[in-house]
């Protein structure tokens, strides 16, 4: 049961973007901010809810496109179904609407802590983002492939945004450390667009594994639409710019 339930939420997925959120924070904002004498202002506890609400939207958006597509994924993954076959429907849908009730309350409450409210709004964005992704924005041509690289790339940039209004709560170190914030924002910004790029890129040729079912599903992917050998010369134009 363990392992059927690690697999619906991609287990593997979530380590890499705890890995990746702690690494972000420790080995190159705080290296930054240390640079004047300055260091991180957010408390280690109130990151360690941020990384948990980031893994438990991202689990629901894995159970809630999952969800959508169960017919897809008898023609591109045959046999290999978790929803409908060893998780009953019922269950996946209350586990994907308490997974994101927990998420947005954890949001807000940090929200409120930094003393913008405003900002547990965009934990709901994104929730709406990737619901909408799964019922209706995979199927347009490129603009699915966007929202998701939007979404990847965005489990980066959280952590600096949180980073950087815990900072603006505290003005004098704030102003004190302006150059360093700047410095910060230029990397972590480029590292976004890079994590865009690169999850274009995925989102693509993972497209192009899964025409037959996605044809069969009514998706106007890049694929189906201009074919697999044109959708293989933009994918790798797009390498060269990430390679860039």
């Amino acid at each position: 049961m363990i392992k059927t339930i690690f697999g619906l939420i991609r287990i593997k997925n979530l380590i890499i973007i705890i890995l990746t959120q702690y690494f972000i924070r420790f080995f190159l904002i705080r290296p930054i901010l240390r640079l004047n004498g300055g260091d991180l202002a957010m408390p280690e506890g109130a990151f360690a809810l941020l990384v948990l609400a980031t893994l438990l939207i991202t689990a629901a958006g894995y159970i809630i496109n999952d969800y959508f597509d169960i017919e897809i994924d008898k023609i591109n993954k045959p046999g290999n179904n978790i929803i409908g076959e060893k998780i009953s429907i019922p269950t996946a849908r209350f586990t994907y609407f308490a997974l994101n009730l927990l998420a947005t309350g954890i949001g807000f409450w940090l929200a409120y802590q930094v003393g913008l409210t405003h900002l547990g709004l965009g934990v709901l964005l994104i929730i709406i983002m990737l619901w909408y992704y799964s019922v209706k924005y995979k199927r347009q041509l490129l603009f699915g492939n966007f929202v998701v690289a939007i979404m990847s790339a965005f489990a980066i940039y959280i952590v600096w945004m949180f980073e950087f209004f815990w900072l603006m709560a505290i003005p004098e170190l704030f102003a004190d450390m302006i150059a360093e914030i700047q410095t910060a924002s230029m990397f972590v910004l480029s590292l976004t667009f890079f994590a865009f790029i690169v999850s274009l890129i995925r989102e693509i040729v993972k497209d192009m594994e899964d025409v037959e079912g996605d044809d069969s599903g009514g998706c106007n992917t890049l694929p189906l639409v201009v074919g697999l050998q044109k959708s293989k010369n933009i994918t790798a134009g797009i390498v060269v710019v990430a390679m860039l």
